[in-house]
This record gives structure tokens, sequence and C-alpha cells, in this order.
């Protein structure tokens, strides 16, 4: 079976039904599935910002999907991985180095439309 991470971004296309949602709305049928508190924050803030209930879209993602914990060793590695990255790409955030850092420590793939992904072997982009 896959261990997937779905970013808040293939969130956000399943949310929205696109073709990239649907997409995802296949992994999750075949998958164990994990999301990362960060995504869930970024999720929940894209809904705040449309005026859509955010405690509806953590629901649906709680229910489709298992917390990824976290620790502090993680968080650590996450900043480490952060500064090498950034040294090469100015643009590449630490909420997307912490989801690389998790699917990594956990040997699982990211499902992301973000391109900042794009290049990394762990990266199912939705395209």
């Amino acid at each position: 079976m896959n261990r997937l991470i779905i970013d808040a971004s293939a969130w956000i296309e399943y949310f929205t039904g696109t073709q990239k949602g649907a997409r995802v709305r296949e992994l999750l049928a075949d998958s164990e599935v994990y999301t990362t508190s960060i995504s869930l924050a970024e999720v929940s803030s894209k809904f705040k910002r449309s005026r859509l209930d955010p405690w509806e879209a953590a629901g649906i993602i709680l229910s489709n999907s298992k917390m990824l914990n976290t620790e502090d060793e993680l968080s650590v590695n996450a900043g480490i991985l952060h500064a090498e990255i950034r040294a090469s790409n100015p643009k590449f955030s630490l909420s997307d180095a912490y989801i690389l850092r998790a699917a990594r420590d956990s040997k699982a793939r990211i499902v992301t439309a973000d391109t900042d992904f794009k290049g990394f072997k762990e990266t199912i982009f939705l395209d």
C-alpha cells in the first residue's frame, strides 16, 4: 500500500473539485494517507480567507487521513533542510521543507500541485 502525504495544494484541488482533485480522490482510496499539521493550518487559512468554514474542511481532512505526528527532531531537521534548499532555491518555504522532511522520515510520497516540490523524488505532482 502506498504511503502518501497530501499537502495543502492537493487538498485545495480536492475541495474545489478540479481534475487534479479527482486524482487526489483516486489516491485516497488506495493509500495510507497522512496530512501534516502545517498543511491543515494552510487549508484552514485558505478556507477562512475564502469565507468558507475551516472546521468543515478540517473534518473532511481528518476523516480521510491521519495526522502525521510531529516531533522536536522533525522540526529541527526541517529547519536544517530548509536552510540547505534555500541556498539554491530562495523561494522554498519552511512549510514545504517541513512536509518534505516528514515524507523522507516516514518513507512517504508527497501529493502536491505546488511547483516548489518539482524535482524531488518523493513527489507525486498533480499536473
